[in-house]
This record gives C-alpha cells, structure tokens and sequence, in this order.
C-alpha cells in the first residue's frame, strides 16, 4: 500500500508537476471569463471526439467542459467494473486502458477515446464491461446529475446526440459497441428510457 501510494504521487509529479491532484492551478487565479476559456480549450478535443457531443452546440460543450472532473488512475485500478451501476462517463486524456467481458480481453482504448455514454443519459444503466487502467492514466469524468443539470440543454439535444452516437458506427444505422457489449438503436433506448 506504502509503494502505490508513493507511485501514485510520483505519476502526479512526473506527468502533471502537481501533487494535490490539480495540474491546472493557475486557472484559479484567472477571472470567471478566462478560466472559462482556457478551461474550454484544455478540453474541448477531448469532448468533441465523442460521438455523443460532436453535433452539440457550443454553449452546451462549453457547460459540459466546466463539468468535467480530473481523475488519476494507477495501472491496474479499476475504472468501472462489469454489472456495477454506471453513473458517469468517461474521457481518455493520457494513458490506456484495458476493456474486459466476463473476464475476456476485448480491446484498449487510449487518448481520445470515450466511454460510458449511455450510464449518463440512462437511470437504469448497468456496466457491461470492466475497464481497467493498463498504464497510468489520466480522465476526466462527466457525471449522470451534471448533464441533467446543464442550464444550456436545448429540447432535444440529448436525443439527437444518441442518435448520431448510434448511426455513425455501422452502414446499417446501429452502433455495436464492446464497451456496452451490446447493440441498440435509438428506438430501443426511447423504449428503455420511457419505462
């Protein structure tokens, strides 16, 4: 225990030059207008790579950026593990990560990549996938209750990002996705949702 905390401490300092978990304290410093700014443009790669914000305006992917939180993952620490609740998803921004079902090596995600969409826009989401950390890693972790809060949520966005999510993995309109392990179109999730 001793040793991974030490090795937790030192990834702090050899990637970020932080050691309270913050790599970004100067911001802090900024006035509301800039920190805003700036914050938005540490991360809004991050959230446009995302299927399920790429079409979003950019009020709403600048209220998603200020919702983002920093979290700092050891190799071998569990991001999520497999039919626990999901309540938040996830941005890759250093690092790999391992996907696993049943205990079976699916693929890795790395920098850029995203996952857990559907655990923030549904209430009933289980995790089908255990993902872990393969190196030291860096997220960012967008919770259910932040979305559903956004003041700058037009009618409908939710859903029409769903449906961009869904329709831009296959020529036949689903997305099969092996972090969830399953498929589902935008009809199926209104049905989900609605019950």
């Amino acid at each position: 225990l001793q040793y991974r905390v030490k090795e937790y401490y030192e990834f702090l300092w050899n990637e970020h030059r932080c050691l309270d978990g913050d790599p970004t304290p100067f911001l802090n410093e900024l006035s509301p207008s800039l920190k805003a700014e700036v914050d938005l443009f540490l991360k809004r790669g991050l959230i446009l790579q995302s299927n399920l914000f790429i079409e979003a305006p950019p009020q709403f992917v600048r209220d998603v950026s200020a919702m983002l939180e920093i979290v700092f993952y050891l190799r071998g620490d569990y991001i999520v593990r497999e039919g626990e609740q999901g309540n938040s998803m996830f941005f890759i921004s250093k690092g790999t990560l391992r996907v696993c079902i049943r205990g079976t090596y699916i693929k890795d995600m790395q920098e850029g990549n995203c996952f857990g969409e559907i655990a923030i826009l549904r209430e009933s989401s289980r995790r089908s996938a255990s993902v872990y950390a393969h190196t030291h890693s860096t997220l960012y972790v967008l919770s259910r209750s932040s979305v559903h809060n956004l003041a700058a949520v037009p009618p409908g966005i939710l859903e029409k990002a769903i449906e961009n999510h869904y329709s831009h993995a296959s020529p036949m309109g689903r997305r099969s996705s092996l972090v969830f392990g399953r498929k589902k179109s935008l009809d199926e999730f209104r049905r989900d949702s609605s019950s």
